[in-house]
């Protein structure tokens, strides 16, 4: 056959992400690569458009993050565990970052999965009394009789 083969086989692409990033970082990144695929089939290439960033941004991230994984695991071996919380700290705001990048670009993402306040947020966010707007009682609380 002269038909033309598109991509790379997934288990390569796979292998090739695993190799440079973190686990967690690779994961994030088959589900938005998977999902612009999805999107270019549908003929929705703002969204497209929108998810490639993200992919982008979640290739540059991950391979940081891996790093930062490292000098944490160096950090606990030499029982500098400031340091390893410090980079411990890092590592979920990165991650929230592109957790947040995931959402604006309409994926659904975990709440337990975003530690943080996206950075812009945080700024100008305001304490409130009371509870407000969750999504009703928490395990174990209010509820049923």
């Amino acid at each position: 056959d002269g038909a033309p083969r598109v991509g790379r086989p997934a288990a390569v692409e796979d292998l090739s992400v695993d190799m440079r990033m973190d686990a967690a970082t690779a994961a994030h990144l088959r589900e938005v690569h998977a999902a612009k695929e999805a999107a270019v089939r549908a003929e929705e290439y703002d969204r497209a458009k929108r998810l490639k960033v993200v992919e982008d941004q979640l290739r540059d991230v991950g391979a940081r993050v891996a790093a930062l994984e490292s000098e944490k695991k160096a950090a606990v071996a030499r029982e500098d565990y400031d340091a390893a919380k410090e980079i411990k700290t890092q590592i979920q705001v990165m991650r929230s970052a592109y957790l947040h990048q995931m959402a604006s670009a309409g994926m659904r993402v975990a709440a337990e999965d975003m530690p943080y306040a996206p950075p812009s947020a945080s700024a100008s966010s305001h304490h409130t009394h009371g509870h407000g707007g969750g999504p009703g009682p928490g395990p174990g609380l209010g509820g049923g009789g």
